[in-house]
């Protein structure tokens, strides 16, 4: 502390890249009675905690600053090599479980002015791949399993106050946290069979975020948060390549699925004898694609399927307060969308043959949860207002083109389930003027398509 002006602070930068592999490659033979594993994992972690603080001086700041970055690299993989489980399965998995938790907080306390703030830029990138290529030949006594797993999280917390018994306080936090990884399962021009052959790429990712600003003071007080958060990540499992064949005696599955969560809470609040406004905001976004195809290839089992599916949510809460003895004002928005592509495909002269069905779906069930909420009071003039835009815009595509299918039964399907469920809410009590709003604007508008183009039976 000081008698004139102090300022306290913390910075921190914190940066993982990592390339994980698992390989068998090149010629090589293996051979095992039982299971033969392929995995390979990275579970880095980021843990960050940056504060600032001043107190006990006429005018002072205090400031957190935090970014974090992570770029994951994960590879299993058989490429150009004969592997054989006589008595058991074999399993190419990869996955990333990374992890960013970030805690950044900014207070200050003075006697004329005080600021208290804090900023925290966290983002996941990468590429989760697990892969038979190269004219590879894969067989199990059990099964294949081709498997992809990306479960990346980020958890931030941002907090500012201000505090000052003379003129004026600001408290202030943003975060704005991104997750773009490709999560892919794939086999590519190689022989694979087994009793079932399953191609799964899942997308997990999450994101927790939780933003809050305050102030108090004599004359003037602002309190502000705002947190932007998107994920756009890209699943897709595939059976690719002409001289792909793929057989199985009971299933060959190709599934691409996302799980994306975004949990979102902004909050601001201000008190102050003479004016006080406060105001919390945030944007999330759903972007990205999930793809599930059967390119070229030649696939015979008794059930064939392909199915890319999403069961993403969003929810935003957000809540802006202020009281003040001549004005306040207090506002809260949130603005949520989704607009993910989703495409299940048989094409580029695959020929599947199934002695009981062959399924291609596309199917959503995204939903998003926004609570929006303002609440102010004063002696004479009092605002509050809260809004909250919601956009459900996915595209879904099943399509089988230029390819050849045999089957007693043969589905192609688009569904979707998604929903929307606002609440906007605006409080203020005044002596004189009292001025209330709540606005809530929401939309589904899904394409879905069944296409069924140069099919041949």
């Amino acid at each position: 502390g000081g008698n004139n002006a102090d300022i306290g602070g913390s910075v921190v930068q914190s940066d993982i890249a990592f390339t994980v592999a698992a390989r068998i490659l090149g010629g090589a033979v293996v051979t095992a009675e039982n299971d033969v594993r392929i995995s390979a994992l990275d579970d880095s972690i980021i843990a960050a905690i940056t504060g600032g603080a001043t107190v006990l001086s006429d005018y002072g700041v205090g400031a957190a600053f935090s970014t974090n970055t992570i770029h994951s690299n994960v590879i299993a993989e058989i490429s150009a090599a004969t592997v054989t489980a006589t008595s058991g399965g074999v399993d190419v998995s990869a996955a990333s479980a990374t992890d960013i938790t970030a805690i950044a907080v900014g207070a200050s306390q003075a006697d004329t002015i005080a600021a208290g703030g804090s900023v925290a830029l966290n983002e996941i990138t990468g590429a989760v791949t697990a892969q038979v290529v190269a004219a590879a030949v894969v067989s199990g006594a059990s099964r294949v399993d081709v498997r992809s797993d990306d479960r990346s999280r980020i958890i931030a917390v941002t907090g500012g106050a201000g505090a000052a018994t003379g003129f004026g306080a600001i408290g202030a936090a943003l975060s704005t946290n991104t997750i773009t990884m490709a999560s892919s399962a794939i086999i590519d021009g190689a022989t694979v069979s087994a009793p079932t052959v399953e191609v799964y790429a899942l997308s997990r990712p999450e994101i927790d975020a939780i933003s809050v600003g305050g102030s108090g003071a004599e004359t003037f007080a602002l309190g502000g948060s705002v947190s932007l958060n998107e994920i756009g990540n890209t699943t897709t499992a595939a059976i690719r390549g002409a001289a792909g064949d793929v057989s199985a005696d009971t299933l060959v599955s190709v599934h691409a699925r996302d799980e994306s969560t975004l949990n979102i809470v902004s909050g601001a609040g201000a008190g102050s004898t003479t004016a006080a406004i406060g105001a919390a905001g945030s944007v999330s976004d759903l972007t990205g694609s999930v793809i599930a195809e059967i390119d070229a290839a030649t696939v015979a089992a008794p059930t064939i399927t392909i199915l890319a599916d999403t069961n993403a949510d969003i929810t935003a809460i957000s809540a802006g307060g202020a009281g003040a003895q001549t004005f306040a004002a207090g506002g809260a928005w949130s603005t949520n969308e989704s607009a993910t592509s989703l495409h299940a495909r048989v094409t580029g002269g695959a020929t599947l043959t199934a002695t009981t069905a062959i399924g291609v779906t596309a199917s959503d069930d995204t939903s998003i949860i926004a609570v929006s909420g303002s609440g102010a009071g004063a002696s004479t003039v009092a605002i509050g207002a809260s809004f909250s835009t919601n956009d459900i815009g996915n595209t879904l595509s099943a399509s089988v083109s230029g390819a050849t299918l045999a089957a007693p039964a043969i589905d192609i399907l688009s569904e979707t389930g998604t929903d929307i469920d606002a609440i906007t809410v605006g409080g203020t009590g005044a002596g004189t003027v009292t001025v209330n709003g709540s606005v809530s604007l929401n939309q589904i508008a899904n394409t879905l398509d069944e296409i069924k183009a140069g099919l041949e039976y």
